[in-house]
């Protein structure tokens, strides 16, 4: 199919998306250069198929994802853009604190421990959406000529309560990376409400590697799950090649949008932690959130590296006039954070006093169930060598 507009198509709240292609084993199948837009449910729906190629398609306002793939095999995003991915009319549950799944793009992840393979998602862009834009697989540590995910590029992410993340990368279920390591490359984010890149699952040892992340309210960040290996020194949490820009020329908070604006104080990565327990992709309880929270106890061991990270144009303090860091210390992390080793770290038109915040104990840690009745002291231990 190319070249068809499909307008006002699909199912409220089914998976019965206005383009879904299921159980199509055969013959290969493409669909280019089509519009799909202003529908009342999903966007594309890829599921237990193989041979599938999207490439040049425009996706607008479907709800609450534009693309999802499940359960398949050779299947190719190509250059397609994702614009406006906003939720249902009831997203979030104020009562039962309960959080739609959501995304741009969900690549397996939409049902626990989907297994796919031969999956290429290059050159896209999901651009405004709520949740995600991406939540996919990450792939093999060291593996750089891989097609799973490169160059693509989501910005303007968004969604309530505590939404926001340019990508969301976990360990591929169909591999062993829980038992070795993953990796997510090649990937840009702006102005997400969270992290432009973000992992917290398990694993042993997980790296972003050649990104940029511009004026992200809380940069890039790597978190570990694990318990049952908790003390081991293969504990590994390592960033590479990767440029933070602080405050974008694009403002948080226009005059004609003051009133419906988040005012937040902005950091350029956030600290890296491993607990008894992660996230799943879909985050759907209110209380998990945000992403970076941490739910299980803490971990003892772990370690953060930075490889040649560039940070530049941060200011004292954002357009707002709120804290503007390049590093600062986690409200969510009471016990211990890993010490981070940095090297060849270049910092560009960089203000000191936007250099490192250092978080004072949150004074309710002073309880009988975390730190008995006095504030945890984590945040007075951290170490960062350069």
């Amino acid at each position: 199919m190319d070249n068809v507009e499909i307008y006002n198509a699909s199912q409220a709240n089914t998976e019965k998306a206005a383009i879904r292609i299921q159980g199509a084993t055969g013959k290969s199948h493409s669909i280019t250069n089509c519009a799909i837009h202003n529908g009342w449910a999903w966007g594309v729906n890829i599921a237990s198929s193989s041979n599938v190629l999207m490439k040049d398609n425009v996706v607008f306002r479907m709800k609450p994802f534009s693309f999802v793939v499940q359960t398949s095999r050779n299947i190719t995003l190509d250059s397609n853009i994702a614009i406006s991915t906003v939720p249902r009319e009831k997203d979030y549950d104020k009562i039962t604190k309960i959080v739609d799944k959501e995304a741009a793009f969900a690549i397996c992840s939409k049902k626990d421990n989907d297994r796919c393979s031969d999956i290429s998602v290059v050159n896209n862009i999901a651009a405004g959406a709520t949740y995600a834009g991406f939540i996919v697989p990450a792939h093999d540590c060291g593996d750089y000529e891989q097609k799973l995910f490169r160059d693509n590029i989501a910005h303007s992410v968004w969604g309530e309560p505590s939404l926001g993340l340019g990508a969301f990368f976990f360990p591929d279920p169909a591999k062993n990376h829980i038992t070795t390591c993953y990796e997510a490359s090649r990937f840009t984010a702006y102005k997400c409400m969270e992290q432009g890149a973000f992992m917290f699952m398990d694993g042993i040892q997980a790296k972003l590697t050649n990104m940029t992340m511009i004026d992200n309210r809380h940069g890039v960040g790597i978190q570990l799950a694990q318990k049952e290996n908790e003390y081991s020194e293969k504990i590994l949490m390592e960033y590479n090649d990767i440029i933070v820009y602080g405050d974008s020329e694009i403002l948080d908070c226009p005059a004609d949008k003051n009133d419906k604006c988040t005012k937040q104080n902005k950091v350029g990565v956030i600290p890296g932690a491993v607990a008894h327990g992660g996230k799943d992709p879909h985050i759907t309880g209110a209380s998990a959130l945000p992403p970076y929270k941490i739910k299980k106890d803490g971990s003892w061991g772990g370690k953060t590296v930075w490889n040649r990270m560039t940070f530049k144009d941060f200011k004292a303090t954002t357009p707002l006039g709120l804290k503007n860091s390049i590093i600062s210390t986690s409200k969510y992390q009471p016990d211990y954070t890993p010490t981070v080793t940095a090297k060849d770290t270049r910092f560009i038109n960089v203000h000191e006093d936007s250099v490192a915040y250092i978080r004072p104990p949150e004074p309710g840690w002073a309880n009988v169930k975390d730190c008995g009745d006095f504030p945890c002291t984590a945040p007075y231990n951290v170490l960062f060598k350069f």
